[in-house]
This record gives C-alpha cells, structure tokens and sequence, in this order.
C-alpha cells in the first residue's frame, strides 16, 4: 500500500490537517516509518485526549498545559498547524491563570486531534 496525497483524503468543511508530502520529506519518504509514526500516534490518542480532557474539568490548569505541551511534539511531527497554534494559545492561557477560554478551546483541540486521527487512518489504509 502507498501513502497517496492527503488533499481530499475525505470531504469536510475545512481544509485537510495532515499534510503527507512534509511527512515523506521528513521521513525520507519511508512508508513504513510513517506508519509506526501514524500507528504509535493513534494508539496513545485517546487515553492522552482522555487526561486532558480531565484535566480541563477538574479545572487543573497546571496539568492541562502539561498534558497540551506532551502532545504537542507530534502535533510538529505531522504539521497539524491548526492544533500547534490552538495547543500554543492554550499553554499561554494557563500560564496566565487565564481560564475563560480553556474549556472551549480543549474541546475544540480534542475535535481537530479526531479529525488528524481519521485522516491518518485514512491514509494509513490506502493503496
């Protein structure tokens, strides 16, 4: 199976996050690398997605910047842009003490790390 081109991987409403040709020139175009990178990602979403979302309702601020930053290096990997800026503004937010947006903006981060999830799936299951 290839790794095809991530534009029009599946109809939405807004563009497509992963953007595969940054990927294959970051791995060397390595398919199989990908794919650990796609299947290692995936396998840890949900507990991680499941921590923060935790700790935006127990209203820990401290642990929702922390939980935000550790998936932020695979967010840099796969140049998910609108997940990097979102989980940023966060970290900044709870920096701050500023809670007023927090509860908004993690779900929207856990909505957009669904979307990520099903476009890997869906390319890892091409070809």
């Amino acid at each position: 199976r290839n790794l095809s081109s991530g534009t029009n991987a599946h109809p939405r409403t807004h563009s497509v996050m992963i953007n595969i040709e940054a990927i294959k020139e970051y791995t060397g175009a390595d398919e199989g690398f990908i794919r650990s990178l796609f299947g290692q990602f995936l396998s840890h979403l949900d507990a991680d997605l499941e921590a923060l979302d935790a700790a935006q309702k127990s209203g820990n601020l401290l642990e929702v910047r922390r939980k935000a930053h550790a998936m932020l290096s695979s967010a840099q990997i796969f140049h998910l842009a609108e997940i990097i800026s979102l989980t940023q503004r966060i970290e900044a937010d709870c920096e701050a003490g500023r809670s007023e947006h927090i509860a908004q903006n993690v779900t929207t981060l856990i909505s957009l790390y669904g979307t990520a999830e099903s476009e890997m799936e869906l390319l890892m299951n091409k070809g």
